[in-house]
């Protein structure tokens, strides 16, 4: 849970302008959690974001029917 909010405030911190602080805390959890399997979805979450090639959101929004049958 304490991880989904440190995420969710990265997301924040970004649409805010203050990268280097939301990078700081996709950095973090990736160093305190990567190889941790339960939360596995959370690091790769935030190493895409260290990249700077994902979506924005946290949670991920999940891909409607709709966009998956489209990308086919």
């Amino acid at each position: 849970q304490m991880v989904n909010q440190r995420l969710a405030e990265a997301e924040d911190l970004m649409l805010k302008g203050k990268k280097l602080d939301a990078r700081q805390i996709w950095q973090s959890v990736v160093n305190l959690y990567d190889g941790n399997s339960e939360l596995e979805r959370q690091v790769e979450h935030a190493k895409k974001r260290i990249d700077g090639n994902v979506d924005g959101t946290w949670p991920p929004r999940e891909a409607s029917p709709e966009e998956t049958s489209e990308d086919r």
